[in-house]
Formats: structure tokens, C-alpha cells, sequence
């Protein structure tokens, strides 16, 4: 955090009470010169970041719900890269298997030299390229960036009511961003998508046109196209109509 007077960074320290307990404050540390912001105990603290969490906080059985979707997405992208994938050694088999059988007519002498030389240059530029295919490097999930904000809501809700400060602190910096601290008042921006959560589940956020999907397009060059469900009146996520486009930023991303 920095102060949101002075811009110097907030620091914690400890401090001793009348009775002679001991609490933790954070402070300014006016390392840009005269302020006069006060410091605020760490309880009040962890109070508003708690009351910010719960800007963004679904219940379980929405989060519940989407990771559900995402898993069957996944298995659905699973099962199609490994038919693709089985696809490609049936091709490379069978180039393989009228290889052969060019060889053996060749040494034959069914079929004479420049033939031999050409048919054989035309089987293996497919074959090279088929084989290049195989061995490439699978591409990142498309979806794991949507996974993973799911479970940083399903963790932002959790924590909403929770005493874990040092989680808390993770979750803030991993969705929020620009922490300032000012008259002992905490204020911090959400990053996209948490951002657009908060201002939907605020009522502010804007009208954007939609058409319900049943599934996603998993091809990675289109991937911004991933929505999240169709919204319809059994969707549990049917007051978040724009949370597709959410979802879209955050598997763009």
C-alpha cells in the first residue's frame, strides 16, 4: 500500500496499549516529506478488505456451477486433441505402409528409377509434416486462465469471512491492484474480470448484447469466444448475463 496523501509507502509495526497489550498498525512512513494521515489498527484494517471481498463474492453454488462447465469444456478440448492426435498416426501409418511398398517395387524393378525418386519425394513431404505434428508441444489450456478466476472467487468468498490475513493479502494483490490508504480508508482497484463482477453484482454494469452458447470454441486463435453458459432461467449465474464476456477477457487473456 502507499498513502494516499503523500504517495510514501505504508508501513506495519507494533504498538503498545495503555493496559500494555500489544497491537499492529500501519502507518505512513512520510518518507516524501510532511503528512499528516493517521495510522489504523490492523483489525480495521482487515475489516474493509474483507467488506472488498465480499464485492466479489459469489455464492459456492455458483462457483460450484462453473467449475462444473469448465471441467466438462476441458474434457470435451481432452478428447478431441487425443482423437486428432490418433488421427494423425493412422495418416502417418499409411504413408508409411506406401512407402514400403514403393520400396519393394522399386528393388523389383516394377517401376524404374525416376518414377521411384519422384513418388517417393511426393509420400514423404506429408510424412515430415504429419510427423512434426505429432511431436509438437501441446498449447496451453485455453481455459485454465477462466479456471483459475473461478477459484480466486470461490477464495475471495471464503476469505470475505475469514481471519487469514496472510491469504487475504495474496488474494488483493492477485485481483486488485493501485492499494491506497487515506483519512485510515482503504481503497483499491479490481483488475479485469474481477472488476467487471463487482460492477455487476453492484448494478452497474453496462448492457452488452449477448447470445447464449452450449459450448465454447476451444481453437486457441479464437479463444476470446470462450463463453462462460447460456444464462438461461435455470442458470444459476443468470443475474451475471454479461459474465460470458468476463470469461472472454479472461481466457483471452
Amino acid at each position: 500500500m502507499t498513502c494516499g496523501q503523500c504517495n510514501s509507502p505504508i508501513t506495519a509495526q507494533w504498538a503498545k496499549r495503555k493496559s500494555g497489550g500489544l497491537y499492529r498498525c500501519y502507518r505512513c512512513t512520510k518518507k516524501r516529506g510532511i503528512c499528516s494521515q493517521k495510522y489504523i489498527q490492523e483489525k480495521d484494517l482487515a475489516a474493509q478488505i474483507r467488506a472488498q471481498l465480499q464485492s466479489v463474492a459469489l455464492p459456492d453454488t455458483h462457483t460450484d456451477w462453473m467449475l462444473k462447465r469448465v471441467d466438462e469444456w476441458e474434457k470435451e478440448q481432452t478428447n478431441k486433441s487425443q482423437s486428432s492426435v490418433q488421427n494423425i498416426k493412422s495418416k502417418i501409418t499409411e504413408t508409411q505402409e506406401k512407402l514400403d511398398k514403393l520400396v519393394s517395387a522399386y528393388i523389383d524393378g516394377d517401376i524404374p528409377k525416376e518414377s521411384y525418386l519422384s513418388k517417393k519425394e511426393e509420400l514423404l513431404k506429408p510424412k515430415v509434416s504429419l510427423t512434426g505434428q505429432k511431436t509438437k508441444p501441446t498449447t496451453r489450456n485455453p481455459l485454465e486462465p477462466l479456471h483459475s478466476w473461478i477459484l480466486d472467487t470461490k477464495k475471495a468468498s471464503f476469505l470475505a469471512f475469514s481471519n487469514d490475513y496472510p491469504e487475504m493479502k495474496q488474494i488483493i494483490q492477485k485481483i486488485g491492484t493501485n492499494p491506497k490508504l487515506s483519512d485510515r480508508s482503504l481503497s483499491f482497484s479490481f483488475i479485469p474480470p474481477s472488476d467487471f463482477l463487482a460492477s455487476r453484482l453492484a448494478g452497474r454494469a453496462p448492457t452488452i448484447p449477448f447470445a447464449p452458447l452450449a459450448r465454447p470454441d476451444f481453437s486457441v486463435s479464437n479463444s476470446e469466444s470462450i463463453f462462460l453458459s447460456g444464462c438461461g432461467e435455470s442458470n444459476p449465474v443468470n443475474f451475471l448475463h454479461p459474465m460470458q464476456t468476463c470469461c472472454r477477457y479472461t481466457t483471452a487473456r
